[in-house]
């Protein structure tokens, strides 16, 4: 047989091979895609629906408080028994802890730590009460807060030196 004969002859073997190899690589590719294809198209599980009633003490502001970055606790400003002040309540704890020294405060605020709480107090300024224990600290006087809604405040600023008894307001 001549050389080019035997080419011609081994053709139809050839094409045949290639034709069940493609045959053979499309099945692995969909025998794949159906065992990896559930696994991204499932329909996620159902979370449960959860809700949470947290009891305060009487209050006439509401809206007056603030969960702490971390999500462990709440201040909220209430009456409870005697004038508005801060009120601290664990949430895995079932009542709120009246905080001492902040008698007439509002707007409470956590520091990004959860370690302290700032809140005004009417006209006087700007407090703040370390929650680990401590007295409550006097950070700036004449300080006026207005709400405007959500987290953002205008705060008008005026500051006293405590030793020589001068200061600015702007």
């Amino acid at each position: 047989m001549a050389p080019g004969r035997q080419g011609q002859a081994d053709a139809p073997g050839t094409s045949r091979s290639r034709e069940r190899l493609a045959w053979m690589v499309g099945i692995l590719v969909i025998a794949a895609t159906a065992t990896i294809a559930p696994r991204y198209f499932r329909t996620p599980a159902q979370v449960p629906e959860s809700r949470v009633d947290i009891v305060t003490p009487f209050t006439t502001l509401p809206f007056d408080f603030a969960i702490s970055p971390d999500g462990r606790r709440l201040v909220l400003v209430a009456s409870g028994d005697g004038p508005p002040r801060l009120w601290l309540r664990e949430l895995d704890a079932a009542a709120a802890q009246p905080l001492p020294g902040t008698e007439g405060a509002s707007l409470p605020f956590w520091s990004p730590d959860s370690r302290s709480i700032g809140f005004f107090v009417g006209f006087s300024g700007l407090k703040r009460l370390d929650i680990g224990g401590g007295s409550v600290q006097s950070l700036m006087v004449n300080a006026v807060a207005f709400a405007e809604g959500g987290r953002r405040r205008h705060v008008e600023l005026g500051w006293r030196d405590p030793v020589r008894g001068r200061g600015w307001r702007h």
